[in-house]
């Protein structure tokens, strides 16, 4: 569509995908557990300058995560995405992907999540914001889990499963 995209991740996600597309994309690796301050640096920056901003909402690495239940596990979420919007002014688009049966690969976009309201504490929005994705990711998962990465399963099946309390 034209946009202009930054990404951050924890590795070039677009090599080898040779198409023209791509080319609107500008990368920067990620550390390899948390962000550091030229990671946040180079994201106010593509925002400020209107450029989309890319990063992972499921990351479970770094130390700004927080814990949440999904389909019977407890699993770490990046929250960095939450405070880098309010930081910056940015509204947070979820973003999903399908595999189609027919190898296309369907893009959908979400609504903003809700930023909450200017009177909430700071990591009370941030909360907010991971728990609608968190919400919205454990749909997407339900919804199509063969589209789910491997690595993103392994992820997920290695995370502890919640104790159950009744006896």
């Amino acid at each position: 569509m034209g946009y202009q995209i930054q990404s951050i991740a924890t590795n070039v996600f677009y090599d080898g995908l040779d198409l023209p597309e791509w080319e609107n994309i500008s990368t920067q690796p990620l550390r390899k557990s948390h962000f550091f301050a030229k990671d946040i640096f180079v994201a106010i920056k593509a925002i400020k300058s209107g450029k989309v901003f890319h990063t992972m909402g499921d990351g479970a690495h770094g130390k700004a995560v927080t814990v949440h239940p999904i389909f019977g596990r407890m699993r770490n979420f990046s929250k960095s995405y939450a405070e880098l919007a309010l930081t910056s002014g940015a509204d947070v688009i979820p973003v999903f992907t399908h595999i189609e049966r027919s190898g296309h690969i369907k893009v959908i976009f979400y609504p903003p999540l809700d930023q909450g309201r200017e009177d909430m504490e700071r990591e009370d929005r941030v909360s907010l914001m991971v728990r609608q994705y968190v919400s919205l990711l454990s749909d997407e998962y339900r919804r199509d889990p063969a589209s789910v990465h491997l690595k993103h399963m392994t992820r997920f099946l290695d995370c502890p499963p919640i104790e159950n309390n009744s006896g």
